[in-house]
């Protein structure tokens, strides 16, 4: 009894880590959605965070679709430690967190920077050690030496290893281009949201960063 309440209260994090972390993000986005910008940024800020934002988002992108040609087909059968997966344990979650705050960079908002960066923290701290807890299980002392030498999310480039060619399962694919056009309208939205946020007539509730 005193070992099936814990594992029940993970079992709970687990299946609503997506609605957690919504929760956590989602005063910050409204907040920030509705609200006056605290400074202009003039030519060259809102040129850095144009920048910043296509960059972001460009390599999040690769990111994630590099990864699926790795992983595709072959989760839960092997461990992956080639291409991406040699330079950082899951660069799948490291494209989505790219791909996240090339949203907060056109949105020009601090705020929503400091609300992302904490529903992550809440996404990461409940995902990352369930998974990896699972790997280890399956796969045991291999898994724990790959965790050992790959960091987790920050790449280390010096580790880059890849065979001259892999084994691509399109299945995989089609379904990260499904997630692709839900991606793509990360940066329509961001723009046409910020645009509102300069005009007049638009809801501001307060003024924040």
């Amino acid at each position: 009894m005193s070992t099936a309440t814990p594992i029940r209260r993970h079992s709970f994090l687990w299946r609503s880590r997506n609605w957690i972390s919504l929760i956590v993000l989602a005063p910050a986005f409204v907040l920030t959605a509705f609200s006056a910008p605290a400074w202009s940024l003039g030519f060259w800020g809102v040129a850095s965070c144009e920048t910043a934002g296509w960059l972001l988002f460009a390599l999040g992108a690769t990111c994630r679709w590099w990864a699926m040609l790795y992983i595709s087909g072959h989760k839960d059968r092997q461990i992956i430690s080639s291409g991406p997966y040699s330079m950082c344990r899951h660069p799948l979650y490291l494209g989505t967190l790219l791909l996240s705050l090339s949203f907060v960079a056109f949105l020009q908002s601090v705020s929503l920077f400091a609300g992302m960066l904490v529903a992550g923290l809440v996404y990461f701290a409940i995902t990352l050690p369930r998974e990896e807890g699972r790997l280890v299980a399956n796969y045991g002392d291999a898994y724990e030496q790959y965790r050992r030498r790959v960091p987790a999310l920050w790449p280390n480039f010096s580790l880059y290893a890849s065979p001259a060619t892999i084994s691509v399962n399109l299945s995989g694919l089609r379904a990260e281009l499904i997630r692709a056009v839900r991606w793509g309208a990360l940066p329509l939205i961001a723009h046409l949201l910020q645009a509102a946020r300069q005009e007049a007539w638009w809801p501001h509730w307060m003024t924040l960063p």
